[in-house]
Parts: C-alpha cells; sequence; structure tokens
C-alpha cells in the first residue's frame, strides 16, 4: 500500500499515457492540446508483448480508445462503450418487468459502467488463455467516477441514516460538479454525505467484480505467479 501516492495528471488520458510508458505528462505529451498517446511511444503492453506475453485490454473510458492510440502493443483491446451499443439480450428484456417489480434481483446492464462485462471478458481471457502463456490483463474499471448511480442493492448500502430521516431522495441531489465548482449551486452537509455514500456504493460494487478476477486468476493456477496493481 503507498501511503503517499500522487497521480501523474488529475484525469484519465495524461495519467494512463504516464502508466503506459513511465514517463511524465512534459514527456509522453498526452494533454488537452493533443489528447492522443503519440504512435512512438513504447507501451508497456509492447515490451512485454515482444517478450512473449499475451496482451488483453478492457477499457470502460472512452479517454483511452483504439483511436487516441491506447491499443498500441495489446493483442485484444476491448472498448465497452462499443460493446454497450449492442442490443440488449432477448432473455434479459423479459426478465426485467420481473426485476423492475422486486420478484427478481439482478443488475440493470444498462446501470452497468463496466465492471459486469469487462469482468466476463477478464476472466473469459484467464480461462482460454494457455496456462504457459504468460498474460498481461489489463483492466480499466469506471464505476467509481461520477455520476454515482450504484446499481442496487449497493445503492442504499452507505447512504445515511440522517439523509433518510429528513427524506432527502438521493436521485434528487445534484452531481453537477461544474455548478459545484463556481459556487452556483450548493450542498447541505446531508446533502454531501449522500454522494459519499453512492461514491461508496459504486466502490463496493467494483470491488466485488475486482474479486471475482481474483478468483479467476486462482482458478486458472496464475495466482501465485501473479504481479497484481490496483
Amino acid at each position: 500500500i503507498f501511503d503517499n501516492a500522487v497521480a501523474p495528471a488529475p484525469w484519465t488520458l495524461p495519467s494512463h499515457a504516464s502508466l503506459f510508458t513511465g514517463l511524465s505528462g512534459l514527456q509522453h505529451g498526452a494533454s488537452e492540446e493533443y489528447p492522443r498517446l503519440r504512435p512512438n511511444m513504447v507501451t508497456l503492453a509492447e515490451t512485454l508483448k515482444q517478450r512473449g506475453y499475451f496482451t488483453v485490454g478492457t477499457v470502460a473510458n472512452p479517454w483511452l480508445s483504439r483511436d487516441r492510440g491506447f491499443a498500441q502493443g495489446f493483442d485484444r483491446y476491448f472498448e465497452f462503450w462499443k460493446l454497450r451499443s449492442a442490443r440488449l439480450p432477448f432473455l434479459y428484456t423479459l426478465i426485467a418487468p420481473l426485476e423492475s417489480a422486486g420478484l427478481l434481483h439482478g443488475v440493470d446492464p444498462r446501470e452497468d459502467k463496466g465492471a459486469r462485462l469487462l469482468t466476463a471478458l477478464g476472466t473469459r481471457t484467464l480461462r482460454e488463455v494457455d496456462g504457459r502463456v504468460p498474460l498481461f490483463l489489463f483492466m480499466n474499471l469506471i464505476d467509481a467516477h461520477p455520476p454515482f448511480q450504484p446499481p442496487a442493492p449497493y445503492r442504499a448500502r452507505f447512504l445515511p441514516a440522517e439523509a433518510r430521516a429528513q427524506g432527502i431522495d438521493p436521485d434528487r441531489v445534484s452531481q453537477s460538479w461544474t455548478a459545484l465548482l463556481t459556487g452556483d449551486i450548493s450542498l447541505s452537509s446531508a446533502e454531501q454525505a449522500v454522494l459519499r455514500g453512492l461514491n461508496r456504493g459504486e466502490i463496493a460494487y467494483m470491488d466485488d467484480y475486482l474479486g471475482r478476477v481474483i478468483a479467476a486468476l486462482k482458478a486458472a493456477g496464475r495466482y501465485d505467479n501473479a504481479l497484481i496493481a490496483v
């Protein structure tokens, strides 16, 4: 655990450019002015692929798109927003009314920001790739990113009793970060606690799916020889 870790940038694209290249923002140049990873950059995936690794990337944040150069060195690269554009499975359209009525419990795939599908792709990779082949699996999950809308039952798990007592509807608490930063709106302490609770719900949801990846590593016999960075 790193108690004093500092991200190289306050947003996704330059931070991941640094993660992939080991370079600072001044060196790799990925920024608002040039929002992509330059093709002459040597990435971690490229380095590992040259050493015989099978490389797989699953990403939920569009800033990390193939078009922006982040698929360099990956044998497979799954972009969640493209997969999500597919029609819902026919079976789900049948059971959705039962879930809405509380007769079944599941996660609406339209509420999930990527953890469920990308974890399924990651664990499938662990099952399919020959255990003798070294594997680099990169997973970018965005579930704890605003807006905070955790699926049930994570949605209510961390909501404060104070907010419930005051009848605060979590759906009506503003999550307009620009308006909050400019002072156009303000939140009461109870409303702030609601947002923190929703954020914790998102983290718990994502954490459960990370646990499934760990379990899949163990099932594939890769856990004892794995380097896991979160």
